[in-house]
């Protein structure tokens, strides 16, 4: 559990770049572009605070591209005692308008080469250079740990993502979740002369992508950063810098898969995966280990709550697996099971799964979240734990489908139809019936090689049917080759839906 300094205050996690701010060893390493020593991050930190109006404890929204102008904007807003709250670049204007009204920021900023129309727009090659005499006068805010801290938006998969408002302590937390290991703000580490650690082309904009970050520089160690996941491209800076963790998400799995020999090895260097953001398809990560000998550690969390289980990375190498488990609960994290009244379920019971952390609960600007008095947070999933504390995920409680009264997820008709050979990805969404309210739907992607064969929609169904209850078998089964996703690559089913009945 995070504990304030004597003052009962935190510092801002801009700490983490401005305590090393006379290093010249890198930082930050974007490939295809520049390195940032510690010293050009914190330079370019500070021309950012002084273009900044006041925001002391406001809002402020800002947009960069992955790299070391987005780290350093987001650390001049905290060393200015902003609310940082970063907006994809990649957002359709109407949607990110709708992002902005819900967030709304006392100014907006971003780096001009994206061309939006906002309050600052900054150049970011210019901004490591700007040294100022300034600059000997600034000095970390010291913060309430229940004050504001960070803003992050939602992916959005089922709807309109929200903005959530994480308080500076959970930022701290946070960062200790993803590190593994108490985490000492007052006492940041030196830099430690060591190579990178990680490679990361996920969208520095969500809460995986930002506090894997942080959690990096808080070790001190330099990060490799890209633009977009490009699988041989990935692969080539994996061998290149020795990298021995991979950082991936289930669709980032999927396309490393999918390039064929192109990509190469992975083993040597690396040692292990991890997967997080999206349930990983069990065939996919069976696939995955078997091309290239690399085991894939799963975890579980969320926006709203941050990390909350991890397969434990001594089991996973010695092979101890819990199928269908996403890991063991964190021990700075609790979890209830509980049934639909809210009340507490035996262990090995199904039922909503309830959250209480550093994290929680945040505050959802505009909106509302799920918790009780004490602080617990529905997270808005399904499943069990077991007497070792292992969370097993049945699916979402929104995407629960309900099919005149009888119950499904989406997730155990996925998993049918990817037992399929000819199966490589598929998605399940309930789709509004007269008559039975809802019916599941699925939408399948094929292989794109030659020779692989075929399977039709009855081949699915029939399929299915030999695996699951008649009620569950899809009534429809729509071919795809790309579906819509997020920036961080989760499906979007809401336009999936909306496709369809757009079509109908």
């Amino acid at each position: 559990m995070l504990v304030p300094s004597n003052d009962g205050l935190l510092p801002s996690a801009a700490i983490l770049i401005w305590s090393r701010r006379t290093s010249d060893e890198a930082a930050l390493i974007e490939d295809g572009g520049r390195t940032w020593s510690w010293r050009a991050l914190a330079t370019a930190s500070a021309a950012v605070r002084r273009a900044l109006p006041a925001v002391s404890g406001r809002r402020v929204a800002f947009s960069a591209p992955n790299g070391g102008g987005f780290l350093a904007i987001l650390m001049g807003i905290w060393l200015a005692g902003g609310v940082p709250a970063p907006v994809s670049p990649r957002l359709p204007a109407p949607e990110r308008a709708r992002i902005l009204e819900s967030i709304d920021p006392v100014v907006t900023v971003a780096s001009h080469e994206l061309g939006l129309e906002v309050d600052v727009s900054l150049n970011i090659d210019h901004l490591a250079v700007l040294a100022s005499a300034d600059d000997a006068d600034v000095t970390v805010p010291r913060v309430e740990p229940e004050a504001p801290g960070i803003v992050i938006c939602t992916s959005g998969t089922t709807g309109v993502p929200k903005a959530v408002m994480q308080t500076q302590r959970a930022v701290w937390g946070l960062i200790d979740g993803v590190a593994r290991h108490p985490v000492d703000p007052d006492s940041p580490r030196p830099p430690q002369g060591r190579p990178p650690m990680r490679v990361d082309s996920r969208p520095m904009v969500h809460s995986g992508a930002i506090y894997g970050l942080l959690s990096t520089l808080w070790r001190a160690r330099p990060i490799v950063i890209m633009k977009r996941f490009d699988p041989v491209r990935y692969a080539e800076l994996v061998r290149e810098w020795d990298i021995e963790t991979l950082n991936l998400v289930p669709t980032m799995v999927r396309m490393l898969l999918d390039a064929g020999a192109a990509v190469g090895q992975l083993s040597p260097p690396a040692k292990v995966a991890t997967s997080g953001t999206a349930a990983l398809p069990e065939a996919w990560r069976a696939e995955f280990e078997a091309r290239f000998g690399v085991p894939v550690q799963i975890s579980y969390g969320s926006t709203e709550v941050g990390t909350v289980a991890l397969e434990p990375l001594a089991d996973l190498l010695a092979g101890r697996r819990r199928p269908d488990s996403t890991g063991q609960v964190l021990s700075q994290v609790e979890v209830q099971i509980r049934d639909e009244g809210g009340h507490p379920l035996p262990l090995g019971e199904a039922g909503a799964i309830w959250v209480h952390g550093e994290a929680a609960p945040p505050q959802v600007i505009g909106g509302q979240l799920e918790a009780d008095a004490g602080g617990w947070v529905d997270t808005g999933d399904l499943g069990y734990l077991d007497a070792d504390r292992y969370l097993y995920i049945h699916g979402r409680t929104r995407e629960l489908i309900i099919r005149g009264g009888l119950k499904m997820t989406p997730a155990e008709i996925e998993a049918a139809l990817l037992e399929h050979p000819l199966v490589v990805e598929a998605v399940v969404a309930g789709a509004p019936d007269p008559r039975l309210g809802q019916v599941p739907v699925a939408w399948v992607r094929r292989p794109t090689t030659a020779g692989s064969g075929a399977a039709s929609a009855s081949d699915l169904q029939e399929f299915v049917r030999e695996r699951l209850a008649a009620y569950k078998v899809p009534v429809a089964v729509h071919f795809v080759t790309e579906y819509p996703r997020t920036d961080n690559g989760k499906v979007r089913k809401a336009d999936l839906l909306s496709q369809l009945a757009s079509a109908e």
